[in-house]
């Protein structure tokens, strides 16, 4: 099988080291930065988190959540492009896109239902006073609005990488988790405020 020198020149810059640190440094350092407002919010919610540590629970796997998910997702679309099953020019929520963003919905609603489970437990163990139906609506709702925010986040950054020629794979796991730590935790302090 023969390709384009240019075609296959373009690819192997695209392996460098060199060009993998340039599209990715500057991007985690302002990723960093961001981090930090995330950690200000949670300290607003010290007061809420003791006086009910199953929140405080609930905060590192629903990020991780958000996070692995639409890692995953951005992992499919990625894949799918440079197959070829689906080109840059594309729409970029058709056909896959949608079954793998609705596929990763329902996980989000089955892990979400499962993590709320286990929370309540944990609670009644560390003495929170909780009730489940509560956890619940804390732990879906939080989990449904970030997961819709991961999967927008996911698809559009492996789009306009490969659009751009970036390699989407160096660049979209690394925003999509710091994004779904970031907003994560804002979203997960606005839901608290509403329902606890």
């Amino acid at each position: 099988m023969q390709f384009d020198s240019n075609l296959e020149e373009g690819v192997k810059d695209q392996w460098k080291v060199s060009t993998i640190m340039r599209n990715v440094i500057p991007l985690l350092l302002f990723l960093t930065f961001l981090e930090l407002g995330a950690g200000y919010v949670l300290e607003g919610l010290k007061e809420t988190f003791v006086e009910n540590p199953s929140l405080l629970v609930l905060v590192p796997p629903l990020k991780d959540l958000a996070g692995n998910f639409g890692s995953v997702l951005s992992s499919r679309v990625s894949t799918r492009l440079h197959l070829g099953l689906k080109s840059g020019r594309d729409k970029m929520f058709s056909g896959k896109a949608i079954s793998d963003s609705l596929g990763t919905l329902m996980l989000v609603v089955a892990m979400s239902f499962l993590l709320s489970i286990m929370t309540y437990f944990f609670g009644q163990f560390g003495g929170s006073s909780l009730p489940f139906l509560q956890i619940l609506k804390v732990t879906m709702l939080t989990s449904l609005i970030l997961g819709v925010f991961v999967i927008l986040i996911s698809v559009s950054i492996v789009f306009l990488s490969f659009r751009r020629s970036i390699e989407p794979d160096d660049v979209a796991i690394p925003v999509v988790t710091n994004f779904a730590d970031i907003v994560g935790v804002i979203v997960f302090a606005l839901v608290v405020a509403v329902v606890v």
